[in-house]
């Protein structure tokens, strides 16, 4: 199998946030199936839709990988739960959050997953830290190829939304 583009989003907003997101994404640098792992830098932000007194720190992460998209799932839930992860509600504090936004230029659905993130043009926290990536996300859908650029998102949600997002100095 092809290695594909990943890219994840990764945050929390309880506890010692930070260092426990550079052991995730250390953890998951160290997985035999992960290679050439690049960190966006982090991100501070406000709760969005929840009511928390918490903000959020959050990055986004890409890599090669030749798994399938259900692999990786199960690998990040994995390490979820080896950094603390329990089951709990959406919009809840959390003390650490994977999620999957892209696996190279593919759609993918099933009960558990769906490749793109089905919300990730309506949020800052993870736009922000994607453009530290890449400027642009190609898909292909139908034999179709879409291009997303990624300021075209960020401005209009920068200007005229109530997100609030800063970068960790």
């Amino acid at each position: 199998m092809n290695n594909n583009l990943v890219y994840l989003g990764i945050g929390g907003n309880l506890g010692s946030v930070l260092p426990r997101l550079k052991d995730a994404l250390h953890a998951l640098s160290m997985q035999p199936a992960v290679s050439q792992l690049t960190i966006s830098r982090f991100y501070r932000s406000a709760p969005f839709q929840m009511s928390s007194q918490h903000w959020f720190i959050n990055a986004v992460c890409s890599f090669l990988t030749s798994l399938s998209p259900t692999e990786v799932f199960k690998m990040t839930q994995a390490i979820e739960k080896e950094f603390g992860k329990t089951l709990q509600e959406k919009n809840q504090d959390r003390n650490i959050d994977i999620d999957f936004l892209f696996y190279g230029t593919h759609f993918y659905k099933d009960h558990e997953l769906e490749i793109p993130h089905p919300r990730w043009r309506e949020r800052l926290f993870v736009l922000k830290p994607l453009a530290d990536l890449t400027s642009e996300i190609i898909l292909r859908h139908h034999g179709k190829t879409i291009r997303y650029y990624i300021p075209d998102f960020i401005h209009p949600l920068a200007d005229h939304s109530c997100q609030i997002i800063s970068l960790i100095t």
